[in-house]
């Protein structure tokens, strides 16, 4: 760009707009020489991006470790220093700054990929609207003031500046070569994510470590997450991936909404060869486990490599990289998981489970499913704040949405109140969390399938998210339905039934039958390396009449999603109940029966199926739990101060009644710039396994180590330590009072 005359006849105008006539007759291109360089034209021999005292007041310092380029927040002054040739002269020397998105072809005035730039003493008050003016002239400086619209595109730019001299129409050029990364604002009131919070500011887009709830219902584990949008490559890639891959147009980056159900396409792989290659089976020979990953970091930096997905993630892994790449685009993100998540194929509303025909489930039940919840504002559905607030995206490739496989945004409030039919997939994620589960007996072709029992409260519960400014979970249920069974949550489950069109006309209901009871019951906080016990209790309620059941009680191994499952123990049972009296059934299941059956997650599928004699009555119910893993511990032997190497000891207690051969640390945290790898040998049946790495972090301030465990024995085991990196003269100071 030689200058702006040339640039602004690339862009099909004339002139730059301006309600200044003087202005407008300044960059007539008409009445300038552009071979002419005099000397009286002032030259611009450097420009100081002040990045400490930018990235300082727009809260991205944190960039700095890993990108010499500016990176500031739209909608907030940030101020470049021009070192020039001699002093500036306000009558004489004049400016136009142009910004344009770097990679635009041709960048245009009219969908804001280019803005040519005049300083100017006024106030301009509108925030959809760039400014510039000048500031403090001191000797051969000039402080340059920027606001980028509060609706500006999310991408990177690039500056060039054309300077005039008046008096004789003679012009001059700068073209940097530096780049300026330009972000969503939740500082900024008129930007669309603006989250009114400053603890969740700081949680939401500054954290760069949560905490991501799997497990199931009745036994929740928290897995520590590097969310890592300050490291290597991440902010770099995030970008591209919106342009790239993504293809917003350029008129629509600034706009949260299509950015987010961008991002939930994207971070997956089926539709264009994303990010991140699922697999929910147990062959990860060609990639990494799900399960290996520490965070999001490793994730990008080798697709930024390669650009083409990496192997393999599954739910919390798509929603660990959603976080990364919102909060590093300045869109407040945090991860929800939903225990008992529902998977509803054909939009019904209900999860129909056929007890005696595994073909015809095609619906289906996780023990946690894990998406993501992204803060704005929703103009496009309405002027009022009804839809507003947190959005949920879902990046895991479950069901198609408009031809690909993405999900959301859609208005957790809209979910809440069954408004199904906004835009984006809110009926999908209703059914994930509201729909009502019924089983099913289907005797053949010829004859009436008949429903054995209906659950109304089982899907949907505890949806967890990591509390705000807290290492704990916070219980979000609440903003996604009313209370299970009152009159607000049945109300609006038939309103969602009604929008379905896809009811079933008839239900076929189990005659009226009181007199025997069933109820299962499983002792659920079990170590891995115990034993676990079954227990169905029978009760016959009738006075008079022995009653006789008979089923069986049976324990499967499944994945998180229930799918792929191994038979650990079954049993049957048959039982006589006299009058006014109980029987108990019970199996137990010892480690041998279930150590090399384990999968992933170390989940269990336990159900029970009976039927009285004589009777038309049938029983069935099914529950999940896991076994739980030993946490990683740490051991930090003194105070950690920037620059200063310091021991972190890392201990793992053994809880099988077998020894582990060997296995691996793999430990992440703030300021190490890759995965250290920590080899162990030999740890006894309950022994303990310690090893320790040197930590020196460069930058002050809240920080967390994070560690995986992986062994042949024993697998997918984590924790984590919180600590605060202190300044090293600070503290002197400190300790010398």
């Amino acid at each position: 760009m030689g200058n702006i005359f040339s640039s602004v006849i690339s862009c099909g105008c004339n002139k730059v707009p301006s309600k200044n006539n003087d202005k407008d007759k300044f960059f007539k291109p008409d009445i300038v020489d552009l071979s002419r360089n005099d000397e009286s034209v002032l030259i611009i021999e450097k420009v100081d991006f002040c990045n400490e005292r930018n990235s300082t007041n727009h809260r991205t310092k944190r960039f700095s470790e890993t990108t010499p380029n500016l990176v500031v927040r739209r909608g907030q002054e940030f101020k470049l220093l021009l070192e020039l040739n001699r002093a500036f002269d306000k009558n004489s020397d004049a400016f136009c700054f142009i910004f344009s998105i770097v990679g635009e072809d041709r960048p245009s005035l009219s969908n804001g990929t280019l803005q040519a730039l005049v300083p100017s003493d006024g106030n301009n008050d509108n925030p959809s609207n760039w400014t510039i003016k000048t500031g403090a002239s001191v000797d051969k400086t000039l402080e340059i003031i920027v606001k980028p619209a509060a609706n500006a595109p999310v991408m990177v730019w690039k500056l060039a500046i054309d300077i005039k001299n008046i008096r004789n129409s003679s012009s001059n050029s700068f073209i940097d070569q530096n780049l300026i990364y330009i972000l969503f604002n939740p500082w900024c009131e008129q930007d669309l994510v603006y989250l009114p919070d400053e603890d969740k500011r700081q949680e939401y887009v500054l954290q760069d470590t949560t905490l991501i709830y799997r497990g199931s219902h009745n036994s929740i584990s928290p897995t520590v997450w590097k969310v890592g949008q300050f490291d290597k490559d991440v902010l770099q890639c995030s970008m591209d991936l919106i342009s790239r891959i993504g293809k917003i147009s350029s008129s629509n980056r600034g706009d949260p909404v299509k950015i987010a159900r961008v991002l939930s396409a994207v971070v997956n792989s089926p539709d264009d060869n994303c990010v991140l290659e699922g697999n929910w089976g147990k062959d990860f020979s060609k990639g990494k486990a799900p399960f290996y990953w520490l965070g999001s970091s490793q994730i990008i930096q080798d697709f930024y490599r390669t650009w083409s997905p990496v192997k393999y993630g599954q739910c919390w892994v798509f929603a660990g990289v959603v976080t990364t790449i919102a909060r590093v685009l300045g869109i407040p993100s945090r991860v929800i998981t939903n225990f008992s998540s529902a998977h509803d194929t054909d939009c019904s509303m209900t999860i129909d489970y056929f007890v005696n025909r595994d073909d015809d489930n095609m619906d289906s039940i996780w023990n946690f499913h894990v998406w993501n919840e992204v803060w704005m504002r929703r103009p496009d559905l309405g002027d009022n704040e009804d839809y507003s607030g947190w959005q949920a995206v879902d990046s895991t490739p479950q069901e198609v949405s408009n031809g690909m496989y993405q999900c959301g945004p859609a208005s957790v409030k809209a979910v809440k109140r069954g408004d199904v039919l906004r835009p984006y997939d809110c009926q999908f994620l209703f059914s994930e969390v509201n729909a009502d589960r019924l089983f099913w007996h289907h005797n053949g072709p010829d004859k009436p399938i008949k429903l054995i029992s209906k659950d109304t409260t089982c899907i949907g519960q505890f949806l967890s998210t990591k509390a705000v400014g807290k290492w704990e979970r916070e219980d979000v249920t609440h903003e996604y339905k009313f209370e299970e069974k009152s009159e607000e949550e049945r109300n609006i489950m038939l309103k969602v039934l009604k929008q379905s069109q896809h009811v079933f006309s008839k239900y076929y209901l189990n005659e009226e039958f009181n007199e025997v009871h069933f109820e299962m019951d499983i002792k659920d906080d079990i170590k891995i390396g115990e034993k676990f016990m079954v227990h169905l209790k029978v009760t016959n309620k009738s006075g008079l009449k022995v009653h006789r059941a008979l089923g069986n009680i049976c324990a499967d191994t499944v994945l998180y999603n229930r799918n792929r499952r191994f038979q650990v123990k079954a049993i049957p049972f048959e039982v006589a109940v006299r009058p006014g009296s109980t029987e108990y059934v019970s199996m137990e299941v010892d480690f041998q029966d279930y150590y090399k059956k384990l999968l992933p997650q170390a989940a269990f599928k336990i159900s029970c199926s009976a039927q009285v004699q004589n009777t038309d009555y049938d029983y069935y119910a099914q529950n999940d739990f896991r076994v739980r893993k030993p946490d990683i511990k740490f051991e930090i032997s003194d105070t950690v101060l920037v620059e200063k190497s310091v021991d972190v000891v890392v201990i793992l207690e053994n809880p099988l009644p077998i020894p582990i051969k060997k296995g691996t640390f793999i430990v992440s945290g703030t300021s190490l710039k890759e995965d250290i790898q920590l080899k162990v040998t030999d740890i006894p049946a309950g022994g303990f396994a310690s090893t320790q790495f040197q930590y020196s972090p460069s930058l002050s301030g809240p920080a967390t180590i994070v560690a995986k465990f992986h062994s042949k024995e024993l697998d997918d085991v984590d924790g984590f330590t919180s600590l605060k990196f202190r300044d090293r003269i600070s503290y002197i100071n400190q300790e010398t009072i």
